[in-house]
């Protein structure tokens, strides 16, 4: 069982001797090997930190963008080990005070060194999240900067129940772990790039297979009606060619980002596929936002279309459609993917695992598609929410440009 995925509590107790602390940092370091993704790996690392911290609980939490006013970074949870899903809600949303407000872990990024709050109750610096601490029922807390470099990665987060200084024997490990931490972290961000890339490159290799098979046949049906003498049905096929290829010519100047066009291109115009996929009409992109590259953006499309394609499979022809919606919205500035089928559609139950790996609806799947989305969607700052319909879903994607 995952603690950090229902809100178990983690450990209180003595600090642990020094080979118990060893075991942890090799156990941070076997981490990566055996990670099924880059959560359950984060999770791991938070529990073998509380753990050498005599902490109850602890959070990795990863930057995702600087705030409006430049003055603080906003977070998402990477982590969690003791704390309920709530933690998560208020860091991956925050609002009011918290939204503008330079906390500790914005602290520990700028200064590059760790902060000890002795009571969340008193200390200043902790006030917009006093009410977070309330209800997971911690009262002290270590803050330890991840950089690399000067870049900022996120902070290793540990939280007590009750209020007081912490070792410096305890915190300089802990700053030792920080790092092996951090080199787990990069490791691991780098395998799940990996992963992502080599499922959009499968992506894009099948939509050029499946249009090379398409300009066979179109060559097949020119070479047939030239043997029959069917002239008059030849000038009709080549006019109904043109036509596509003045629709493909649109399709690109809407679509200004080549990889993600060519895969639209290959799933919205080549026949004989498991839907009928339709880009809306009011579709239209000139560029990516900072955090979200080519790769990232075709790995998001790709998957979500294939699911909502596959959710529609078993539909009778005619019925099998699937509309994909890829534009920029102003106020605030935002790239939205949406992604609506009328297949069957994901029942309540199943919406909190969609995202984790190795679970699907679908026998034979392995449930790795969704969760390439999830996380390209989050380290690139956004959100990514599923939408129940009758019949059916909508599955929206909305990136910040800032």
């Amino acid at each position: 069982m995952d603690p950090a995925a229902d809100g178990a509590e983690g450990r209180d107790g003595a600090v642990p001797p020094d080979d118990a602390r060893m075991r942890a940092l090799i156990t941070v370091s076997r981490t990566i090997t055996e990670m099924r993704s880059l959560g359950s790996a984060l999770n791991r690392i938070c529990e073998e930190a509380a753990g050498v911290a005599a902490a109850q609980s602890a959070s990795v939490l990863l930057t995702t963008s600087k705030s409006p006013d430049d003055t603080g970074f906003y977070f998402r949870t990477g982590g969690r080990f003791g704390l309920s899903r709530a933690y998560r809600t208020v860091i991956d949303r925050p609002t009011g005070e918290a939204f503008t407000h330079k906390g500790a872990s914005t602290h520990a990024l700028e200064t590059g060194r760790p902060i000890l709050v002795e009571d969340t109750e008193t200390d200043r610096i902790y006030r917009p999240w006093r009410e977070l601490a309330r209800s997971e029922d911690y009262r002290s807390a270590a803050v330890l900067p991840l950089r690399r470099g000067e870049t900022p990665v996120g902070t290793l987060e540990l939280y007590r129940r009750q209020p007081g200084t912490w070792a410096p024997e305890t915190l300089q490990f802990l700053v030792l772990f920080a790092e092996q931490a951090l080199v787990a972290i990069q490791t691991a961000k780098l395998i799940v790039r990996q992963q992502r890339q080599l499922k959009a490159l499968e992506r894009l290799v099948g939509g050029l297979r499946a249009q090379s098979h398409e300009h066979a046949n179109t060559l097949h049906t020119i070479a047939g009606l030239l043997a029959l003498d069917e002239y008059d049905a030849l000038a009709e096929y080549v006019t109904r060619l043109g036509a596509d290829s003045k629709s493909n010519t649109a399709l690109a100047g809407r679509i200004r980002v080549p990889a993600l066009a060519g895969l639209i291109l290959t799933r919205c115009h080549v026949q004989g596929q498991q839907a009928d996929v339709v880009l809306s009409p009011d579709s239209g992109l000139a560029a990516l936002p900072a955090r979200l590259d080519e790769t990232d953006a075709v790995t998001i499309v790709g998957n979500l279309v294939q699911n909502a394609a596959e959710a529609v499979a078993d539909k009778p022809p005619g019925e099998r459609t699937v509309e994909l919606t890829v534009r920029e919205e102003p106020d605030p500035h935002r790239l939205v993917i949406s992604v609506r089928d009328w297949g069957s559609g994901i029942r309540p139950a199943d919406l909190d695992r969609v995202v984790q790996r190795g679970w699907s609806s679908k026998r034979g799947h392995h449930g790795i598609g969704l969760a390439l989305v999830a996380e390209a969607v989050a380290e690139a700052g956004g959100t990514l929410v599923f939408e129940p319909r009758v019949p059916g879903l909508t599955v929206r994607v909305e990136i910040p440009y800032a």
